[in-house]
């Protein structure tokens, strides 16, 4: 289990227990939201950043690597990310190096409209992003969000949104 030092949370919304609970066992937690003013809740030792993920820079949103150059003066342990971006993911991750990834020990993310897999356009996409993240982190729980539908692919129901975590490899027994 590697030691919590920093953590990058993008998407806060209303909710921030993530973000303590990261603060309560000791990281330095960068929050990035463009879409609220202030945090719901305060953060102990969080800072907060009205700036959201995207694929290219534009106005208040920014690439990952981005995002954590600005967190980057807390960095010392392991890096922890939480991404909830309510579909955003996909093209921001998509853009993002293997690196950008790479540094995070642990990686949870809330993942929408998985319907688009059976889409030509955006289906590979999403599959490209799957694959970047197993290149350097193994899966280590997933369960459907309730938040959003079912879809049907062939004979089988699929939830649209999940949430998931991953492990950097290095940290995990062969």
């Amino acid at each position: 289990r590697p030691d919590v030092g920093w953590a990058v949370s993008i998407g806060v919304g209303g909710d921030v227990s993530w973000d303590q609970d990261m603060a309560r066992r000791g990281a330095g937690v960068d929050l990035f939201d463009p879409t609220v003013s202030k945090l719901p809740s305060p953060v102990p030792g969080g800072t907060f950043h009205r700036v959201g993920i995207s694929a290219q820079p534009d106005g208040d949103y920014q690439p990952l690597r981005v995002l954590v150059e600005r967190s980057a003066a807390r960095r010392t342990g392991a890096g922890f990310l939480k991404i909830d971006v309510e579909g955003h993911e996909w093209p921001s991750l998509d853009a993002a190096d293997g690196s950008d990834l790479a540094q995070f020990a642990q990686i949870t993310m809330e993942l929408h409209d998985l319907h688009q897999l059976s889409d030509t356009s955006a289906g590979p996409r999403i599959v490209r992003v799957l694959r970047k993240l197993w290149a350097t982190h193994l899966p280590v729980h997933v369960h459907a969000n309730n938040y959003a539908r079912v879809v049907k692919f062939g004979a089988y129901w699929f939830p649209d949104t999940i949430e998931a975590s991953w492990v950097r490899r290095d940290f995990l027994p062969d």
